[in-house]
């Protein structure tokens, strides 16, 4: 069986821990016992110490951090800067992709749909985007009063005329929508993935 070449991608904050990293340091553990798979982790990270990119070998894996802009909003909100930081970052990554074929971006931030897509347009390779959390349930910290409004669009009053309203974003959308192929975490996310982009999806 020819070699699998998987770029793990994900965004997160420097010193932090959260589900998303306890899942990928399984993932990792599980992968490394497939010798047919060859592992590079993309780590995007948030931080005010760690300014210059680094590739190393930790274990039978590649990880390669780069540093987050400090100010992020402009980043994930404006498409002209989203699409100058996305080719920095392809500038820096791009030998890794030299000479390789079977190439999977396995996405496990929502918001780095669009740094996938930009490596789709280089690279010949296939996008999984993985759904940890479903979005708008984060705004039950930051929004209860739009998080009550979802929820009652999902559960309390469910409707097909609505089920967009649950999806918070262009790139959420673009996430759901242009990736290759989506894993969900739990069959809850499964369903909100199923109602919230009513049947533009790819085969899961």
């Amino acid at each position: 069986m020819e070699k699998i070449n998987l770029f793990l991608m994900d965004m997160s904050e420097d010193g932090t821990t959260t589900g998303v990293t306890r899942y990928m340091e399984t993932l990792l553990r599980g992968l490394s016992a497939c010798p047919d798979i060859e592992v590079c982790w993309i780590r995007l990270v948030h931080s005010r110490s760690k300014l210059i990119h680094r590739l190393e070998r930790v274990g039978t894996h590649l990880e390669y951090m780069i540093p987050l802009p400090l100010s992020m909003e402009p980043v994930l909100n404006e498409s002209y800067w989203n699409n100058k930081y996305n080719s920095v970052v392809f500038y820096i990554i791009k030998h890794l992709f030299e000479e390789k074929s079977n190439v999977i971006l396995h996405t496990h931030t929502l918001n780095l749909i669009d740094l996938a897509l930009y490596i789709r347009s280089k690279v010949d390779c296939k996008i999984i985007t993985h759904l940890h959390c479903i979005p708008w349930k984060g705004l039950y910290n930051r929004n209860p009063e739009h998080f009550n409004r979802l929820y009652k669009l999902a559960y309390v009053h469910p409707s097909s005329e609505t089920d967009l309203e649950l999806v918070l974003s262009d790139w959420e959308h673009r996430s759901y929508t242009l990736a290759d192929r989506l894993i969900c975490v739990t069959q809850c996310g499964a369903d909100f993935v199923r109602k919230g982009v009513a049947g533009a999806l790819p085969p899961t």
